[in-house]
């Protein structure tokens, strides 16, 4: 089987119900939480949306107004690195404005993934001199879609 991408875009999802332990959490809010779905991507490909939040959500539910995303390719466990070169597989902090979503990519960092690939670990850094870092817990969402 192919494997498969992961776009950590901040959409629709569930609660977890891991909270970041302390020693992780940045000196701004942790993302230790967060939601995976599928959803056709740019080419019409199914893909897996993955979103880390500062709070836990439910399936349904809009993303909140500051998130984390992050492109990943299966298969799991694996530890990405970033800058990870592949435009495809990026990281960024994103905050929601009057309807509009402006997303700063991560300068460097790494995200570690574990086998069943719903939780983990990230320290990213970003231009703006911000450093995130914390393990993290989703809940999939998923559904029966048809792209193309």
């Amino acid at each position: 089987m192919k494997a498969t991408i992961f776009t950590m875009l901040g959409i629709l999802a569930s609660a977890t119900a891991q909270q970041p332990s302390a020693e992780n959490q940045s000196a701004s809010q942790s993302y230790g939480y967060g939601t995976i779905r599928n959803v056709c991507g740019p080419t019409d490909a199914i893909e897996l949306l993955l979103a880390l939040t500062p709070q836990p959500i439910a399936c349904g539910d809009k993303t909140p107004r500051e998130y984390i995303r992050l492109s990943l390719s299966g298969p799991f466990p694996k530890t990405i690195t970033f800058p990870a070169g592949n435009p495809h597989l990026q990281a960024a902090k994103c905050v929601e404005n009057e309807h509009k979503t402006k997303c700063e990519a991560a300068v460097s960092g790494k995200i570690t993934i574990d086998a069943n690939g719903r939780e983990g670990h990230y320290e990213l850094k970003f231009k703006d001199g911000d450093e995130e870092s914390s393990d993290f817990k989703v809940r999939e969402c998923m559904s029966r879609i048809v792209c193309g």
